[in-house]
């Protein structure tokens, strides 16, 4: 009896580990499969995630070279002269002028003293941001504005429009292509006998532009222009940032409404024209419709009737035009994308485009030689004789065309290789 329960003992303990055994041989195959399907799903991951990467690499590139001016000129700061310059409509626009020891004098009317400086750059940042941009002091540090082949003395200076690093008085938010504050400043530059250049960044070209062609109409001796990695049109720039999965017109209509706040506009202005904006809580979020709904609401028209004269210069662009322009443009550019916010039939009528594979946004001076060339090359066409025009002439009808280059032949272009 004692041998039959000890056999009974044995069968049944058999069959317990024959069936712990079989249990474990399904869990190790189970988790042999689960293994195998997660390293499946890594690896469409990981292929998923190299070709973005292939799209966008030369987006990457471009926020790269960005980031690295960023990052280079993230600490240096430069000593300014603040100034302000009173309009006749009673608002004032701030200039920083450059403050070294042969620096130009202030007068008594707020307008810097440069009897003594031939030739003045005035600078134009970009957006509704002050002067105090990485990208500005490179372009400084880079000694662009030192080059000058006609051997004149020069200065340089930061023109803000008002309401931008300073309180408004009397009005909103003052358009990106708004001329006539810059060209009043530009009057009494020219009543002090200086040559004067401007040379735009991002937004601040659209500026420039503009203001190239309003100093024709106002007979205005500007001497020459430069545009550098600027839109056509704002609306362009924004409404391409509203397709991209990162949405960065939310970061730009939080610098907007961060600077209309600091302007104090919101606080005098009634309500159906922008004002009480400080009551609302972050209206930013919504990114272009709202700077758009916004702008309209402060200027009382639609958006499709203040664009041309108040934020884009398209329509500056659209006939040829008298002063020198050279507008740089960079085919990496981060912020302000080649392909939406460009057109390249605009090219024709213009002194010169430089289009640079690298650069990113605002940092074309990364390769300095290119530039300097570029710049030189406007400076001297604003200065140059019936004779030299004619050798010019001459000379660009022998070059050849770059079948690369994505503008209609016989567009002013270089292309950097």
């Amino acid at each position: 009896m004692l041998r039959s329960l000890v056999g009974s003992e044995m069968c049944i303990r058999d069959r317990y580990q024959r069936r712990v055994r079989g249990l474990f041989s399904q869990i190790m195959v189970k988790s042999r499969m689960e293994m195998v399907g997660v390293g499946s799903m890594y690896t469409v991951l990981l292929l998923l995630l190299l070709r973005r990467l292939k799209i966008n690499w030369r987006w990457l590139v471009g926020a790269w070279h960005t980031l690295r001016v960023c990052l280079e000129q993230g600490t240096k700061r430069r000593e300014v002269r603040v100034e302000e310059v009173e309009s006749p409509d009673g608002e004032r626009a701030i200039v920083w002028w450059q403050r070294q020891e042969e620096a130009p004098r202030e007068s008594q009317d707020g307008v810097e003293d440069v009897a003594e400086a031939a030739h003045v750059w005035v600078i134009l940042p970009g957006g509704m941001q002050s002067g105090d941009m990485p990208y500005m002091w490179h372009a400084l540090d880079s000694g662009v504005l030192d080059k000058n082949p006609s051997h004149t003395r020069s200065t340089w200076c930061l023109f803000h429009n008002p309401g931008v690093v300073n309180t408004l008085r009397s009005r909103g938010i003052v358009g990106l292509t708004e001329t006539c504050y810059l060209e009043h400043f530009i009057q009494q530059l020219l009543g002090r006998g200086c040559e004067v250049s401007l040379m735009g960044f991002s937004a601040g070209s659209m500026l420039a532009i503009a203001m190239a062609k309003q100093a024709e109409h106002a007979g205005l001796d500007v001497s020459h222009v430069v545009a550098i990695h600027g839109p056509d049109s704002i609306r362009l720039a924004f409404e391409s940032h509203s397709r991209w999965w990162c949405r960065p017109d939310r970061f730009f209509s939080f610098v907007a409404m961060r600077t209309i706040l600091k302007a104090g506009s919101p606080r005098f202005l009634p309500e159906d024209r922008g004002g009480g904006l400080h009551r609302h809580w972050m209206p930013w979020t919504q990114g272009w419709p709202w700077m758009r709904k916004y702008v309209e609401q402060v200027f009382g028209r639609p958006w499709e009737e203040i664009e041309g004269d108040l934020w884009s210069c398209a329509d500056d662009m659209a006939q040829p035009l008298k002063i020198p322009v050279l507008r740089i443009l960079s085919l990496n550019d981060p912020v302000i994308s080649f392909e939406d916010c460009v057109d390249p039939l605009l090219f024709r009528n213009l002194d010169r485009v430089l289009v640079t594979p690298g650069g990113g946004h605002c940092a074309p001076f990364l390769d300095k030689e290119l530039v300097f060339t570029a710049v030189s090359y406007t400076h001297l066409r604003a200065h140059e004789t019936p004779e030299h025009l004619v050798c010019r002439l001459l000379l660009e009808k022998k070059k050849i065309g770059c079948d690369t280059c994505p503008v209609p032949e016989g567009s002013w272009i270089g292309l950097a290789q």
